[in-house]
């Protein structure tokens, strides 16, 4: 009788300790993994089991790793990767495996992780000062991480991304904090490189909203806002739709972990330091619109240099062209333009030196345009007045450089006391 009682006050302990719900300093003191129905959590010293936040199995382990410096890696199997990059661990039969012959980063905290093709990567992240704009990837064969080779030459800063295998795309999602103009939508093609970047107007500003971890399927990650709004991003389709939920269930609260075979969320406490579960459906429950954000593309900066570039060298290969075309052709080209704003007399003298081209014509032969009984040095005022008027209108309207003269002076061969006139042909 009395180990019939022994036996059945242990088993009440064990009842009780399982009962227990276990406290967590902070949503960072643990790691929690989906299995099966339920979560495994791991923390320094032990590892705990549960399916709905409140009865926990537990037990003592002996990994000897700071479970603080590891992140789960979202869409594989039960891998854990250092913040700073490099190690990578896995659980497997309640234990960690290390797998990696790397070594310790500190080279990539926060950068955006991404499973393309079951094979791991992260993208940018920042450390020992620098910050990186490129994709490195895991070798499950070497075991070793390499530079990823793509035509792009950089990626912005992205809250969420995802590998979309039939486009071989790369799909993202980011901002700037506190940046009114709220997020870009980038699309990255690893076979050609080329990018786009959309800017999708919401109408919250960045420092409203709260992005869970990489815990809900990278095709539809999830944004929190304090306006009692979730939105889920439809990377496939290109939407996004937006549920209304009560603030009050996740106030102070941080959603750490979601089970799809449950279709539960695990949620971190942060009052009262302790989970808790949420179903899906609650959450989702409340759909008010879906927006499709095919918008118009936000041009990027460098597509703006280059176009510059290229106006700026059609430019310089223009005015080359142009000045190497003779002062004649050129106003030849603008006869009619030249000649519709000259005066009677100016557009008769224009016309004779235009038809004698390219052949000179003699100024005698164009001073008797003028009155008859004004002196000869009346005439040849009168006539240098208009060509000089010419000049200036044509020079004008053909765009000829200061440095050329439109008409050129000179001196018959065979009698050097005839003056001659002509187009300028260089």
């Amino acid at each position: 009788m009395k180990r019939l009682s022994t036996l059945f006050i242990l088993l009440s302990i064990v009842v009780s300790a399982q009962n227990t719900q276990p406290r967590f300093d902070n949503s960072d003191s643990f790691i929690s993994l989906p299995t099966g129905q339920g979560f495994t959590i791991i923390t320094n010293s032990k590892v705990y089991f549960t399916e709905d936040a409140v009865t926990f199995s537990e037990r003592q382990h002996d990994f000897n790793l700071d479970i603080t410096d590891f992140l789960r890696f979202p869409e594989k199997n039960n891998i854990l990767v250092h913040r700073g990059g490099g190690l990578v661990y896995q659980y497997v039969n309640d234990s960690l495996i290390r797998l990696d012959n790397s070594y310790k980063w500190r080279s990539r905290y926060t950068a955006t992780p991404l499973n393309k093709n079951d094979t791991i990567m992260l993208i940018g992240g920042r450390g020992e000062f620098v910050d990186a704009k490129n994709i490195v990837y895991y070798d499950e064969n070497i075991k070793e991480w390499y530079l990823y080779n793509t035509k792009t030459s950089e990626f912005p800063k992205m809250m969420f991304a995802h590998y979309d295998e039939s486009e071989n795309k790369l799909k993202g999602l980011g901002g700037v904090i506190g940046d009114q103009e709220t997020f870009n939508y980038y699309e990255f093609d690893l076979g050609d490189g080329s990018q786009k970047t959309y800017a999708l107007e919401l109408t919250y500003p960045m420092y409203e909203v709260r992005y869970t971890p990489w815990i809900y399927p990278s095709s539809t990650p999830l944004l929190f806002t304090n306006s009692n709004d979730i939105i889920r991003w439809n990377f496939d389709n290109q939407t996004y739709t937006i549920f209304n939920y009560e603030y009050e269930i996740i106030r102070a609260k941080q959603i750490v972990d979601y089970n799809p075979v449950s279709k539960k969320f695990l949620i971190y406490d942060k009052d009262n330091y302790k989970l808790w579960s949420l179903d899906e459906d609650l959450l989702f429950s409340q759909p008010i619109k879906t927006v499709s954000f095919q918008l118009a593309q936000k041009a990027n900066n460098k597509n703006y240099l280059i176009i510059t570039l290229i106006i700026i060298l059609f430019g310089l290969l223009f005015l080359i062209f142009i000045r190497r075309r003779s002062v004649a052709k050129v106003v030849l080209s603008k006869k009619e333009e030249i000649l519709a704003e000259l005066s009677e007399a100016e557009a008769i003298i224009f016309t004779k030196i235009v038809e004698s081209h390219p052949n000179p014509i003699e100024l005698t032969e164009l001073q008797q345009d003028f009155e008859l009984q004004l002196t000869y040095e009346s005439r040849l005022k009168k006539l240098r007045k208009c060509l000089n008027s010419i000049e200036n209108l044509a020079r004008e309207k053909a765009s000829v450089a200061n440095s050329k003269a439109v008409f050129i002076h000179t001196q018959s061969r065979e009698d050097k006391r005839i003056k001659l006139i002509r187009l300028n042909q260089h």
